[in-house]
């Protein structure tokens, strides 16, 4: 945690005594990283690119779900299950956004438990790792008191999003309407980062801008740069 304090000391010179405060600072580097945003932001990119840097694993939190309705039955948690059921051109061709981002609370919420047990493993035994996805929301990682973690929020341009969605168009070519799908699909991850922006902000996490002229490599100095502790990066 990133902390700093007062060490008065006394000196000497043309017969005058001083006594001035020297600051010392000093900054625990984070274990963890957490890396959150809306769907096609980059935050499995940035993980991975993050996680080779630092020379530790890292981990998409939708495989924590994926295992967990592996094991568990559907009447278990179902709202893990909710989004893209039956199935994925059906929902996000038929749902509303505004019932998708109701959704996605839910899962989010739901899957949180398990995300910070993770994390807190990590960081008791000293364990580096990254853990990226757009279950992240930063009023349950601010409540978690996390110490030694480094949490920030990937805020994203939407015509980068656009484009990224656009060049994935398969995905969308299941649907019977695809444009359809597309659009509410995209309506739903701009919702969602307004939101994640909004409430990042609020809780004074650190936002990482990429207006799509931003490298992957220029991200990663960026996070790598920020400390752990209760700060404007992380709580």
């Amino acid at each position: 945690m990133s902390s700093s304090y007062g060490k008065r000391v006394t000196r000497y010179g043309l017969g005058v005594r001083r006594e001035e405060h020297i600051i010392q600072e000093s900054v625990t580097r984070p274990i963890v990283h957490l890396i959150g945003g809306p769907p096609g932001a980059g935050k499995t990119t940035l993980g991975i690119a993050l996680a080779s840097r630092l020379g530790c694993s890292s981990l998409t939190i939708d495989d924590l779900r994926t295992a967990i309705l592996g094991i568990a039955g559907p009447e278990f948690l179902p709202e893990l299950r909710v989004i893209g059921m039956p199935d994925a051109a059906t929902y996000f061709t038929q749902t509303q956004p505004d019932t998708m981002i109701a959704h996605a609370l839910a899962q989010h919420s739901a899957l949180w438990p398990a995300v910070e047990r993770v994390v807190k493993k990590r960081i008791r035994n000293g364990l580096q790792a990254v853990l990226d996805g757009w279950h992240l929301m930063p009023g349950l990682v601010a409540r978690a008191n996390l110490e030694r973690t480094c949490a920030v929020w990937i805020d994203v341009d939407e015509e980068v999003l656009r484009d990224r969605e656009r060049s994935v168009w398969e995905f969308y070519a299941t649907s019977r309407d695809p444009e359809q799908m597309f659009e509410r699909f995209l309506a739903r991850s701009l919702m969602w980062n307004d939101r994640m922006r909004s409430a990042a902000t609020e809780f004074g996490f650190h936002l990482v801008r990429q207006d799509g002229s931003r490298s992957v490599s220029d991200l990663v100095d960026e996070v790598l740069g920020l400390p752990s502790g209760a700060g404007s990066c992380d709580l």
